[in-house]
Formats: structure tokens, sequence, C-alpha cells
């Protein structure tokens, strides 16, 4: 489905809503008089189209990643 200003309104407002206002997605349903599953694959167009993007960072991983570059950088053992 191609995305027109209409439906990225659409899906923006409903981001919004489940993101930022941290509304359910029951919620959202009532609000918007639609069925939840609606929203539910709303929320997931919003993803695949790029509206939302969802990252995760993990502060000890970064640490570990960059101890391991480090020692492969320098020839440095595990310890």
């Amino acid at each position: 489905m191609s995305l027109n200003r209409e439906r990225i309104e659409k899906l923006t407002r409903i981001a919004r809503m489940y993101y930022e206002q941290n509304m359910n997605q029951s919620q959202i349903a009532v609000e918007l008089a639609i069925s939840r599953p609606l929203v539910s694959r709303y929320l997931a167009e919003a993803r695949d189209y790029g509206i939302v993007r969802i990252e995760i960072r993990s502060p000890q991983g970064e640490s570990e990643l960059l101890m391991e570059r480090l020692q492969q950088r320098f020839g440095l053992r595990g310890g």
C-alpha cells in the first residue's frame, strides 16, 4: 500500500498515542472507534514505513564490544 498524506497522518497519530502518550492499544481503539487488532496493524505499518523506529541499546553490551575491539586492535588478552 502506498502512503498518502492522510495515511501518514493516521499512522503518526496512532504511533504518538501509543509511544508518546503511553496509551494502550485498547484505549486507542476506543478513542478512534476502531478495533484493537487494527491498531496493532497500524503500529506495525508505522514501523514498516519508518515512521516509528525502535532502538534497543545496552550500555553493558557497548562496553563489552569496545573492550573486545581494543583487545583485537592492541593484541591484548581478556582478563
